[in-house]
């Protein structure tokens, strides 16, 4: 019983019933009021009505967790309890059986309004909900767009049965006065806004903690498409729209009686500040990994300085606990799931310290932009050649284009000759990632440095070092050869050799 409980989310049918007699009290009843009219839905009529809304949020709760049993499995978010604590077959069952109740209150309140085609709003309903459950919700952004439209159309329904109603029992005075009720749709379909971007958040919201599963499943979310951060912004700036557009709602003279004010306040207000609270606080790195209970796999495999271990999920949660450390899921794809014993905490220090030394270590990589006229001059072009080197030398890309003003663009020829020079010049230091390609007025051609050029410089260094060792030797030998010249034309050995000359000169008696 507590897992079925928990499969058609409990809270959530509190909030979707709260949310209908809110606005039935505190929204509709004040505006018919103020015209001068009461209510005229029977409170025991209206409490089926909330029963029947409560019963198509729980259906759709139900077959959404039918179809994404894999993805939670992955992204551990929520627990998995279809296919798990509830077979598919009792899941589906549940579904048909909520659907059914729902369907069929709806068709005892359109005939008590003597409008019985009210009951296929319900009907469109449930099955929008199994294929968004199926299918749409694979789709882009439209899968949250159409929960936040359905989830709009909760207060609406408050007056769907209302209308009726009212327009019967003050007939009379409608014929006279020539009065309708169409102010009261449009408060009502005020509030539907207001719910509709609080759903849309909350979608969105939730897409962050299911990033990992919903990518491994094939769903194209906001956050696998553009990433967590982008995903904030989008949050942020939803929730910038909703608080302004309350303001202005206010401002144009709703019934602000204290009673509709902590409505405001509890329903709408305090709602967006927590979710603007917690997409600020979000850690993008917790998001990244599951820990202890949140690890729904049925075993393991701890690593350790050790070795590594296969175990069931149950016996490393408890090795954890006896440790005093946490469980720690590292790599969710592998089969079975890798898991570490390591303290939570000091495992996201060790994360994030080692992003930032690679952060520190990546190379900061620009895109340089050289200009040309199809008319460039010799001059100018050797200028902005030696440019280009510069920035290749510092490893940034070059992007080099050429403008065609007025009618030069007859002349592109000329244009794509000058960048095939260009590169052609700049093949030394850099590899062309785009040949020359016109677009618009411009022509581009993209240049990327070459790897082998930190190689080549680090080359010529080193022929450089060579080289002067090379002269060091050369000098040395030099000044060896100099200093034994001078030893044999001085001192002793000089006077030795002058001796030896004299002698022979003697003796040949000269």
């Amino acid at each position: 019983m507590l897992e079925i409980l928990k499969l058609i989310r409990l809270r959530t049918i509190a909030f979707t019933a709260f949310t209908m007699y809110a606005m039935r009290f505190f929204v509709v009843q004040p505006v018919l009021e103020k015209a001068g009219f009461t209510l005229q839905m029977p409170e025991g009529n209206f409490s089926l009505l909330v029963i029947a809304v409560c019963c198509l949020v729980s259906a759709a709760y139900v077959i959404n967790d039918y179809f994404d049993t894999k993805a939670d499995r992955i992204s551990g978010n929520r627990p998995v309890i279809v296919g798990k604590t509830i077979s598919r077959r009792v899941a589906i069952i549940l579904h048909s059986i909520l659907n059914v109740v729902a369907v069929g209150i709806a068709y005892y309140l359109a005939k008590e309004v003597h409008h019985a085609e009210i009951v296929f709003l319900f009907l469109i309903i449930s099955l929008v909900l199994w294929f968004y459950s199926s299918r749409i919700k694979k789709r882009f952004i439209w899968g949250n767009i159409v929960v936040a439209i359905l989830a709009g159309l909760i207060p609406l329904t408050v007056i769907t049965f209302e209308i009726p109603l009212l327009s019967d029992v003050y007939s009379d005075i409608i014929l006279k006065t020539h009065v309708s009720f169409a102010y009261v749709f449009h408060w009502t379909a005020c509030f539907s806004y207001f719910l509709f971007i609080n759903m849309l958040i909350y979608e969105i919201n939730k897409d962050i903690y299911s990033i990992n599963g919903d990518r491994a499943d094939g769903i194209v979310t906001l956050p696998v498409k553009f990433g967590i951060p982008a995903t904030r912004k989008v949050i942020i700036g939803l929730i910038t729209i909703a608080i302004t557009s309350l303001i202005l709602f206010l401002l144009f003279g709703f019934t602000r009686t204290p009673i509709v004010w902590i409505y405001f306040f509890v329903a709408l207000i305090i709602p967006y500040l927590i979710y603007g609270y917690a997409v600020l606080k979000n850690d993008k790195m917790k998001l990244q990994y599951r820990v202890n209970e949140k690890i729904h796999v049925r075993e393991v495999r701890v690593v350790s300085d050790e070795g590594s271990e296969v175990m069931p999920t149950r016996k490393a949660l408890d090795l954890a606990r006896q440790q005093g450390v946490d469980l720690v899921e590292i790599s969710p794809n592998a089969q079975p799931p890798v898991c570490r014993l390591i303290d939570y905490s000091k495992f996201l220090y060790q994360q994030k310290r080692r992003q930032k030394e690679l952060k520190q270590k990546q190379v900061r990589q620009e895109v340089k932009e050289i200009r040309f006229g199809p008319q460039t001059d010799e001059h100018d072009y050797q200028f902005k050649l030696k440019h280009a080197i510069e920035f290749l030398n510092e490893g940034n890309k070059v992007r080099a284009y050429v403008f065609f003003r007025g009618r030069s663009i007859l002349f592109k020829e000329q244009g794509e000759v000058l960048l095939l020079r260009f590169a052609n010049d700049l093949e030394e230091y850099a590899k062309v990632e785009q040949l020359p390609k016109l677009e618009g007025k411009r022509m581009f051609l993209y240049l990327a440095p070459k790897k082998v050029s930190v190689q080549k410089k680090s080359q010529q260094k080193r022929d450089r070092e060579n080289a002067e060792a090379q002269a060091k030797v050369a000098a040395e030998i030099e000044q060896e050869q100099h200093d034994k010249d001078v030893a044999e034309n001085s001192g002793l050995f000089a006077n030795a050799k002058n001796g030896a000359e004299a002698l022979k000169k003697l003796a040949k008696g000269e």
